[in-house]
């Protein structure tokens, strides 16, 4: 049977620019959860920039015909790209783009690359701040540690006093507690809730109508019978 060339040419990519390599998401389900926490709220923090692109353990790729140069960020915050496309990989060649910002929930097996090979291809790519995150407090000097670009290299940024450092590129102070990490938006100091906790926001404002609604009903029946 003839192959459809836009199949032939999909089956080629693939091949040449893999989705997956087999390893799992993280290490532990205290990564995982982490993981899967932050992603959504980054991308609702950033829900109406059409062209920031949101993003986590999904293949980024900066040279074009090496498919071996990747790397699986945690997460990864891209300007400047359409944040409504479904993308299987992140070509840099491609998207003519490399991200702002990209944070690392390290661990025992990920610390020595995650300090080493991954922040100088970070470096190297341009990537405007790195952040590792460590929510077992066992592998980083301190659980939370940030990085940004200056003048091509990577400086250390300091946390304050409570361990907090601000991402001037995402607009966000990243707050280590314990094995969680919440960010904090700089525009209004609100801290960005994960999903669960916007559901049970709108539980509690749901009850609330209810509740109001019940007391018009019995407002308005009082008024009925004063009126007849």
């Amino acid at each position: 049977m003839r192959i459809p060339v836009v199949a032939r040419i999909t089956t080629a990519s693939a091949a040449r620019y893999p989705t997956s390599d087999g390893a799992p998401m993280a290490e532990t389900q205290v990564h995982v959860d982490l993981i899967a926490s932050l992603l959504p709220l980054l991308r609702h923090f950033f829900r109406r920039r059409k062209k920031t692109y949101v993003a986590g353990n999904i293949f980024l790729y900066w040279e074009e015909g090496h498919p071996r140069k990747r790397r699986a960020p945690d997460i990864m915050v891209v300007k400047g790209v359409d944040a409504a496309r479904k993308r299987l990989h992140f070509k840099t060649w491609e998207e003519k783009a490399v991200p702002a910002f990209i944070l690392e929930v390290t661990s025992k097996k990920t610390v020595s690359e995650d300090l080493g090979a991954k922040k100088e291809v970070y470096r190297s790519l341009g990537v405007g701040e790195y952040f590792l995150f460590d929510p077992l407090g066992e592998t980083l000097p301190r659980p939370l540690m940030g990085f940004r670009l200056k003048a091509g290299e990577y400086e250390a940024l300091v946390a304050d006093p409570k361990g907090e450092i601000v991402s001037a590129e995402l607009g966000i102070r990243f707050v280590s507690s314990g094995s969680e990490l919440q960010l904090v938006s700089q525009r209004n100091g609100k801290t960005l809730l994960p999903p669960t906790e916007v559901y049970e926001e709108l539980d509690r404002a749901n009850k609330k109508l209810d509740d109001y609604a019940r007391k018009i009903e019995v407002l308005e029946a009082e008024l009925r019978k004063k009126q007849t």
